[in-house]
């Protein structure tokens, strides 16, 4: 077993991409060549809420991320606000209007209200070890030819006997480095983790994914190598994305906003295309922020894109400043 432990995302991603570099082997897959890590990786995220990859080189969609985050815990399995992001999401679909596997589905539709379930257990027994987050159905997923079956099978919760704080442990069964496990994955999960420590009055504690299968396709060795050379513990203070920086999932305010009774039927609202307040500063401050200044961005009016993220965003915020650096990265916007 191979561990790696990370205090924020981007430290993550570097160990990772070493230790594929030293020690992972090349084979083919469905998607073509891949260097794989020969055995499982477990990784330890100390701080959970740090969980946004500022990494230039991996240039990771901070938009993209927290949205889909919010269409998760929707409990949504539509293609529509998800492609309206990435187009390309679309080609993950099997009929072009919804997805298979959908993660938040997955937790609230597909079994049953599962978060519901979770939250009444870990409130009436605070250190059971039964809360267990199904998201793999081995009657419908199993031998099933689909472009979208969950990388990530089972998600557990339990009470961390360091602290009394809520640790959560995410099993995979394959997992691409870049787009996956610290992309999208850390920040998905991040929230979830979140959402549940808040509604049943636990810090957050440490979030553990062990991966039986964690790979990087051939279009990025390259980045591999960039993201290894940031591995050496000389780049670590200078590249450390949170000095001075406070983790969005750590403020009072958004901690609030999971403990919202109406949290996720409003989380559905936006992602169904309501622009109205929601009255959750989570939603009213962050989410429906990004996602007109992504349209903008889209758009190509960068002055418009640009004002809502300097001016409309919470300052300070890891999220706010990983949009502003994403679209600094992007033509249209050297002069703003």
């Amino acid at each position: 077993m191979s561990e790696i432990y990370s205090d924020f995302a981007d430290e993550a991603l570097w160990e990772a991409a070493r230790a594929l570099i030293f020690g992972g082997v090349k084979e083919g897959s469905r998607n073509g060549t891949v260097l794989r890590h020969p055995i499982p990786v477990t990784f330890l995220h100390c701080h959970p809420e740090r969980c946004v990859v500022f990494d230039p080189d991996r240039d990771a969609n901070p938009f993209f991320h927290l949205l889909e985050a919010i269409w998760m815990l929707s409990g949504s399995n539509k293609v529509e606000f998800l492609s309206n992001i990435v187009p390309r999401m679309v080609s993950f679909s099997d009929d072009g209007e919804t997805f298979h596997g959908a993660y938040g589905h997955r937790w609230a539709n597909y079994f049953g209200d599962q978060l519901e379930d979770i939250l009444r257990l870990l409130t009436s027994e605070p250190n059971t070890r039964r809360a267990v987050l199904g998201i793999w159905d081995p009657i419908g997923d199993l031998g099933t030819n689909s472009r979208d079956l969950p990388c990530n099978t089972t998600v557990y919760f339990q009470q961390s006997c360091r602290d009394g704080s809520l640790d959560m442990t995410v099993c995979n069964r394959s997992n691409d480095l870049v787009w996956g496990a610290l992309g999208a994955n850390v920040v998905h999960f991040a929230f979830l983790h979140a959402y549940i420590a808040a509604n049943v009055n636990m810090a957050i504690g440490r979030y553990y994914q062990f991966t039986t299968n964690l790979h990087c396709y051939e279009q990025h060795f390259e980045l591999l190598h960039k993201l290894d050379e940031k591995s050496d513990k000389g780049f670590r203070k200078e590249l450390q994305p949170y000095t001075g920086r406070k983790p969005l999932l750590s403020e009072p305010l958004i901690i609030k906003s999971f403990k919202d009774p109406g949290f996720r039927k409003k989380c559905l609202a936006v992602v169904e295309g309501s622009q109205e307040r929601m009255q959750n500063p989570l939603l009213d401050f962050v989410a429906i922020p990004m996602w007109k200044a992504l349209q903008l961005h889209k758009a190509k009016d960068h002055q418009a894109a640009w004002k809502i993220v300097n001016e409309e965003l919470p300052g300070n915020i890891d999220f706010t400043e990983a949009a502003k650096l994403w679209l600094k990265r992007r033509k249209g916007y050297e002069t703003v």
